[in-house]
């Protein structure tokens, strides 16, 4: 596993604005694209009469009689549509969100989850075609933009956060900025992936039939990048209702 941790050279997306008291923050913001590339996800292909399995371009190979490749669809249509795209979002870390009266400023530590899993980084890499040391330099060079591809850790920090004047709550919370990397269809959705089947001259053995699947459209990369938030509002004032009085009863 890449045990390098990556400097971020793209532009960060803007951090949601706290609006009120009452604002509900959202678990994560909207997807910011950063880049884009022409690259090719590899397919995980696996025979279907017998235990061989390996990875081969999604494309049909010019030349069937090279190892590795793929030599046709059953269906006839074409490989899947799509674009590799690079983008990023902040995510609200889980029990942050805190409203903080006059005089009720603390320290906390915070646990956060930094990188991505050994299963992932190895999927992802075979998917792109590269060794797992060779996932960090591929994803740089195929988007020119940096993520952090580290083995997975738990990161703990502790903040203080103070307490606002008199007459104010304070609404905090953490962010933490979350990289993704996503095959998406020409609407802009992750691209579907149903079993489709097909022919493949396997690398170490004849050619035969197989089950042909994309193993990850989706992959998740959170960073070392955590930060607050915080917004300080007016207490509002206390509404007195006058209290109704009764109408003196006349009488004759």
């Amino acid at each position: 596993m890449n045990d390098t941790t990556n400097t971020r050279t793209g532009s960060l997306p803007q951090l949601p604005i706290i609006e009120s008291i009452l604002w509900k923050a959202p678990s994560q913001t909207t997807p910011v694209d950063q880049a884009t590339s022409n690259d090719r996800l590899k397919l995980y292909a696996n025979a279907d009469s017998h235990d061989w399995q390996e990875y081969v371009p999604d494309q049909v190979a010019s030349d069937s009689s090279l190892p590795g490749v793929l030599v046709n669809y059953w269906d006839g249509q074409p490989p899947a549509v799509y674009t590799l795209t690079l983008r990023s979002y902040w995510q609200l870390i889980p029990s942050t969100y805190t409203q903080v009266s006059s005089g009720g400023g603390f320290e906390k530590e915070y646990t956060t989850t930094v990188g991505i899993s050994n299963t992932e980084s190895s999927t992802l890499s075979a998917e792109l075609g590269v060794e797992v040391e060779g996932l960090s330099a591929k994803i740089s060079a195929s988007f020119t933009s940096s993520v952090t591809t580290t083995s997975e850790t738990q990161e703990t920090t502790k903040y203080t956060v103070g307490s606002p004047e008199k007459g104010y709550t304070r609404v905090w919370m953490l962010w933490q900025l979350v990289d993704e990397l996503v095959a998406l269809d020409p609407q802009g959705k992750i691209v579907s992936n149903p079993t489709r089947r097909g022919d493949v001259n396997w690398s170490q053995h004849n050619q035969s039939g197989a089950y042909l699947s994309y193993q990850n459209l989706h992959q998740h990369f959170p960073s070392t990048i955590i930060v607050p938030t915080q917004q300080d509002f007016p207490i509002p004032a206390k509404t007195t209702v006058p209290t109704q009085q009764n109408s003196p009863i006349l009488t004759a």
